[in-house]
């Protein structure tokens, strides 16, 4: 007997009507709007996996093609493509719909003017007087995300809102509807200049009879049965969330026929809950694509609540808060004491009675509980200035090949944009240590472990026990013109030691390179060469400049004997 067909469908688009469930008054809405011949703009906003596209097809698919030519196209990856060729590849789309012959690729321009002027017109010609030519835009808002490569005029991201302003503005018979995943007030000057005329509505979960006929789908092509229990489970975890519906139902059907079952199984609330695993890791995937689309601190602030809450738990904020700060006092800033009000704006969370919150989602909290602690959320606060974080990425480059100045100078920069940059500043500390800088190390290392000591602490103890180790004492006796480190002899050449001799006298005291000419020519050296003396005595205390324990250069100062004892 073959294999029965699941019948839910996570994640892909829905084209036909097969598997499309609810979504009657949006699908009303935009037609009701478009026979007004005033209205030449629509924007659909939701989050992520909301099943904007699949209303985009389901328009294209229902509207009445007496009186609409709907044409679906996707902007997915055309935001650095020249203008021209967007329009082009639209032009495609569209005459193979009516049966047109397509125009040459090379005859559209990056202001649009053919498109325009020549192409529309041979449209309207094709589908008669009637019918209004409808675009429905998907992934509109790719266009409103920053590069870190210089795009040109022309790029799509550029030059198509210039190109629709004056479409929607001086053209009343062509109609767009636009398919955004973030809300209006989250988009830049451009979107908000394209959008001023639109008319917008969200799209939010199903209602809860369309939601309960999306799961007992599988009871119509009789291959499970649902408890009501089950059904009211299902629905209790997904909110009526369609694309978490579909994937928790997914999983429910293939855990039920993985014995391969004579007659339909039926499913219980013990089912749902078997299944819950295996939704989260089929569904990681697309569920990581909502987690990305959040800011940085919204998702610390996530984390944290999920930390804190069980299902349908609302915790106040302050708990939220104490959470974060007792992980990290980094975590505490205002886009993280701001992130509530947006999260509850994008329909992660829902606000119960005044500064309370819990998921809208119970499947997304969980997901995030298992997957998202604090401890490895929190560096997404170095992120909130992208480039901060650039800067820090080279110097982290550089750190690696062990090029502490270059290393050094990138974090500086970095945190001169971006001063909550932690890693910057803990790698900083880091590099100075490596240079050398012990001192500014410590600074730095410190400020770091003040935002953050679990860490911290590891690089901040590493400098502290460079800094106070025990080094052997460095005896210079002028009497027998010896010099022993520790137990050992330092054997030196007579310029050597008259040099060592004079800066042990005045020990912990910088000693110009003047006052160092000056004696040496007093006891008859003509000119001697102090640097090269230097050098010599470095390599025999087995020591370098860059990391001294005893023999210190001071830029602009002169030389400083420490750890030293001069013995007259």
């Amino acid at each position: 007997m073959a294999r029965p067909i699941n019948p839910y469908v996570a994640g892909a688009p829905l084209r036909g009507k097969e598997g499309f469930f609810g979504r009657r008054d949006i699908l009303a809405w935009v037609e009701r709007e478009l026979r007004n011949p005033t209205t030449n703009a629509l924007v659909l906003t939701g989050q992520r996996r909301i099943g904007k596209t699949s209303i985009l097809l389901q328009l294209q698919r229902s509207l009445p093609t007496d009186t609409f030519f709907p044409v679906y196209f996707d902007l997915q990856d055309q935001a650095a493509r020249p203008l021209a060729q967007v329009l082009a590849d639209l032009a495609d789309v569209v005459a193979e719909r009516i049966g047109l012959e397509p125009p040459p690729p090379d005859t559209f321009d990056d202001q649009g003017r053919f498109f325009r002027e020549t192409f529309l017109p041979r449209v309207y010609d094709a589908i008669g007087p009637h019918r209004r030519p409808v675009f429905l835009l998907d992934e509109f808002d790719v266009l409103d995300r920053g590069t870190d490569v210089p795009l040109p005029e022309t790029a799509a991201m550029r030059a198509l809102f210039p190109f629709l302003r004056r479409m929607i503005a001086e053209d009343p018979r062509t109609a767009f509807v636009f398919a955004v995943g973030r809300r209006p007030e989250d988009l830049s000057i451009d979107f908000t200049a394209t959008f001023k005329t639109s008319l917008v509505r969200e799209v939010w979960v199903l209602d809860r009879e369309s939601a309960e006929e999306l799961v007992r789908q599988a009871e119509r092509n009789r291959t499970l049965r649902f408890t009501d229990r089950a059904v009211v489970r299902i629905l209790g975890l997904t909110n009526c969330h369609p694309y978490f519906t579909q994937l928790l139902c997914q999983r429910i059907w293939e855990q039920a026929y993985r014995d391969n079952p004579s007659s339909p199984p039926t499913i219980d609330g013990d089912a749902v809950e078997r299944a819950i695993p295996d939704a989260l890791r089929t569904g990681e995937q697309a569920i990581l694509w909502l987690w990305n689309g959040l800011s940085p601190g919204e998702k610390v602030y996530a984390a944290g609540l999920a930390a804190l809450s069980s299902e349908g738990e609302d915790v106040p904020e302050e708990r939220v808060i104490q959470l974060l700060t007792s992980h990290a006092t980094r975590l505490h800033t205002r886009e993280v004491e701001e992130a509530p009000r947006h999260l509850v704006r994008r329909r992660i969370l829902e606000e119960v009675g005044e500064r309370n919150h819990r998921f809208t989602i119970d499947l997304f909290r969980r997901w995030v509980r298992a997957n998202r602690p604090v401890r490895e959320v929190k560096d997404e606060l170095d992120r909130v200035e992208p480039r901060a974080e650039q800067l820090y990425r080279q110097g982290r480059r550089a750190f690696e090949r062990r090029q502490w100045e270059a290393a050094a100078r990138h974090f500086r920069r970095a945190l001169a944009i971006h001063p909550s940059h932690f890693r910057a500043r803990l790698y900083l500390g880091e590099a100075l240590l490596e240079m050398g800088e012990t001192e500014a190390a410590l600074a730095e290392l410190e400020r770091a472990y003040e935002l953050d000591p679990d860490e911290a602490k590891f690089a901040l103890a590493r400098a502290k026990a460079k800094t106070t180790r025990t080094a052997p004492t460095l005896l210079v006796d002028n009497r027998r013109r010896q010099v022993y480190l520790g137990d050992r002899e330092i054997r030196l050449s007579p310029l050597e030691f008259e040099i060592l001799a004079l800066l042990a006298r005045e020990a912990g005291r910088p000693v110009s390179k003047k006052e160092i000419l000056e004696a040496l020519r007093a006891r008859g050296r003509a000119n001697p060469s102090v640097d090269a003396a230097v050098y010599r005595l470095r390599k025999k205390l087995g020591e370098s400049a860059r990391n001294p324990t005893y023999l210190e250069t001071r830029r602009g100062e002169g030389y400083v004997l420490r750890n030293a004892t001069y013995v007259p």
